[in-house]
């Protein structure tokens, strides 16, 4: 039986592919198991409590419930270039061009390029002359070959770092030649939009093949509606990731010259014809219909049960420089949440709030500050809040008072009245600078509106 893909049941979402971290986040909360309900005229829903109020905190707060989801985000995107140390220097015949063979040569790739262009504009009637940035070039896996005796091995080999990396333990992966992708400085985007989703094809094995890279990298990623390979979120400069979010970046340039790379699908196998559910992908589902489940359930409280809005800062695992408090610039680990909260945002929550999410830099303003009454605790101020992309917003936002144990605890929140904040992380009393979500339920169509 053929799935649906997922953004087609119950509601209009991005999917995404999950991605990795150098930390391993358990997943022990079971996920709220909650029929979908139909988007109503706006875009909103009607709010219904969730069915688990085991997830719900004793006092009706639930923002210790939304941090303790986050933090459960799971991950696995992943990138790798060591593993392709070894690999062979590949000969490609390609059908009307003829051979390209390493090393990869200015004169060779215009050629590709010609073939690539005239390729497009047959399909599309694209005239390329009216064409400011550098495109894709793409040219069907069908008609290319990648010839050398070593290749078959060497690419059984990252399937399985693939599988293993993936999710899927010993499963043989296999992998299909999709396209080669020429491209010059930029990244490669690549769009899935129009094509039919098929539940066998799992992920993505890009190779890059130019003569600069010794040897050429390699990066995974589970299949998505649309990819991104930027470097942003690699854990080193010789890795590439393939990141995958709701808005197209643009990408810092890679490196000079052209770029090419064999773009192979990874597919599961089938036992009786039936796909090996993807085990990573489900939780990932799982945990942002928990989040947005909780979100929806914040919203009925503030509207329904009369309470104060509460803001919610989230520690990240790593501090951020202004230059890259931008979601594309987050780290593998600190991405998945922000790419789960930035999925919820696209929810309405009532016909009175919605979501709204800032990267903010929080900082240590004031030591031992306080009375005998409330014990010592350290003021941190909220200094800088940026959108996703980066663009500053006041976000409203003041003081925030830790006391001495070392974790952030629910404090006073001043920005002309005071209200209660809760702040959850890891944040000693010496920590002078980190980096934080802060979450907020605001009166839709407000000043401080993020899309």
């Amino acid at each position: 039986m053929i799935r649906k893909h997922p953004s087609a049941v119950g509601r209009a979402r991005y999917q995404r592919t999950v991605i990795d971290s150098d930390d391993d986040h358990g997943y022990d909360e079971k996920a709220i198991q909650r029929p979908e309900e139909p988007v109503g005229q706006g875009g909103t829903r009607r709010l219904t409590p969730s069915a688990s109020p085991a997830l719900v905190a004793q006092d009706s707060d639930l923002l210790p419930a939304i941090a303790k989801c986050l933090s459960s985000i799971p991950t696995g995107e992943i990138a790798f270039g060591e593993e392709a140390g070894g690999m062979p220097h590949v000969t490609l015949e390609i059908f009307s061009v003829g051979q390209v063979s390493y090393p990869y040569d200015e004169h060779q790739l215009c050629k590709l390029k010609a073939f690539a262009k005239e390729l497009r504009a047959k399909q599309f009637g694209i005239n390329w002359n009216d064409i400011k940035k550098t495109p894709t070039w793409v040219i069907p896996g069908s008609g290319v070959t990648v010839q050398h005796p070593e290749w078959q091995d060497f690419l059984a080999g990252l399937a399985a770092r693939a599988a293993e990396y993936l999710g899927f333990g010993n499963a043989k992966l296999t992998t299909e030649l999709d396209a080669l992708y020429l491209w010059e400085k930029g990244s490669l985007f690549r769009d899935y939009h129009n094509e039919y989703y098929d539940p066998l094809r799992v992920g993505t094995l890009l190779i890059i093949l130019n003569r600069d890279y010794r040897g050429g990298e390699v990066a995974i990623a589970c299949h998505e509606r649309e990819m991104i390979f930027d470097p942003a979120a690699a854990k080193s400069r010789s890795f590439f990731i393939a990141s995958h979010n709701g808005v197209k970046y643009d990408n810092l340039p890679l490196t000079e010259g052209f770029r090419l790379g064999l773009s192979y699908d990874l597919r599961l196998p089938t036992h009786d014809g039936t796909p090996v559910v993807h085990r990573l992908v489900d939780e990932l589902l799982s945990a942002e219909r928990q989040l947005s489940a909780l979100i929806t359930d914040w919203a009925l409280e503030i509207e329904n049960a009369g309470r104060e809005n509460h803001p919610l800062l989230f520690v990240l695992d790593r501090v951020y420089e202004p230059h890259d408090m931008r979601l594309a610039a987050l780290c593998a680990a600190d991405r998945a949440k922000a790419l789960a909260v930035q999925a919820a945002q696209r929810e309405g929550y009532g016909w009175h709030h919605a979501l709204r999410a800032y990267l903010v830099t929080v900082t240590a303003v004031a030591k031992n500050y306080g009375t005998a009454e409330v014990g010592r605790r350290v003021k941190y101020a909220v200094e800088r809040a940026v959108t996703w992309d980066g663009e500053p917003r006041s976000a409203g936002v003041g003081a925030i008072f830790v006391d001495e144990r070392c974790v952030l605890q629910p404090g006073e929140f001043d920005n002309g009245a005071v209200k209660r904040q809760l702040v959850v992380g890891k944040m000693t009393t010496t920590s002078r600078t980190r980096t934080c979500l802060m979450l907020i339920l605001e009166k839709a169509g407000g000043e401080n509106s993020v899309s």
